[in-house]
């Protein structure tokens, strides 16, 4: 079983009611007994509420998940020594924490290959040897925290650069119309600028316009030039002219 989604209770806190050996599964505080039923282990992916065991005077803890709770009870299912801690001995009177962690409810600083295995959906980590965030998905792994690719998994640019390794590469696209001046060219102009460049753009005449050849003669943050000809001319390099509105869907990729 998997656990995905990551839950928390504001200004909870309680101690054990019995001591903990470092294979139980089973931990009993008062405070448990606040908890929903049957809310997590019923979830397929799993829904879980990280704790912290701990003893403020010596430093020393134990992240555990609740994976598993009665309604009213006192007594909850857990996983043991998560995050990078280990289970410990534990007696009656421990300190029980629901508090944020340093390793998953921050943004820790580590490598790509040291993301975990177990991160919940939503997680978000800045992988130092790519320079920009990671964030969990349910469906994809790691994916960049904004953006639709990381920058080594597409092309360069028209002129031959490559997109920084710390670009967030994003997207633009719908359908846009334009008027051809003298020369056939028609500027469409993206909704929103990329923040520096666009890569690549993807056109395909709509439906409702004028079919003919298009070229994409630039692309730029702002927009992108297409030069239309007709079909019969397409071979003598001959402009439709001026005043043709040119309908087009379009797909760019940019930083």
């Amino acid at each position: 079983m998997s656990y995905e989604y990551r839950d928390a209770r504001n200004y909870y806190f309680g101690t054990l009611l019995n001591g903990a050996s470092v294979s139980d599964t089973s931990l009993s505080a008062a405070v448990f007994a606040s908890l929903p039923g049957g809310w997590y282990s019923s979830n397929t992916p799993s829904v879980y509420i990280p704790l912290v065991l701990g003893d403020p005077a010596t430093g020393n803890h134990e992240i555990v998940w609740v994976i598993g709770h009665e309604a009213s009870s006192q007594t909850v299912t857990v996983l043991r020594g998560r995050e990078g801690t280990t289970a410990q001995a534990w007696s009656a009177g421990t300190q029980v924490v629901s508090a944020p962690t340093a390793n998953r409810d921050s943004i820790p600083v580590i490598s790509w290959s040291a993301l975990p295995g177990d991160a919940h959906v939503g997680m978000r980590a800045a992988a130092t040897d790519k320079a920009y965030v990671a964030e969990k998905t349910y469906a994809s792994g790691w994916q960049a925290s904004c953006g639709v690719a990381l920058p080594d998994q597409v092309g360069k640019l028209r002129g031959g650069a490559a997109p920084p390794s710390s670009a967030a590469i994003v997207m633009r696209g719908g359908h846009s119309t334009a008027t051809t001046n003298s020369g056939g060219e028609a500027t469409h102009t993206f909704l929103a600028p990329f923040p520096n460049s666009c890569l690549a753009v993807c056109v395909l005449p709509s439906a409702d316009t004028w079919i003919g050849q298009m070229l994409l003669v630039s692309e730029t943050a702002s927009g992108f030039t297409l030069r239309a000809y007709r079909p019969v001319d397409f071979n003598t390099s001959v402009p439709v002219g001026a005043g043709i509105a040119l309908t087009v869907s379009y797909v760019a990729l940019g930083y």
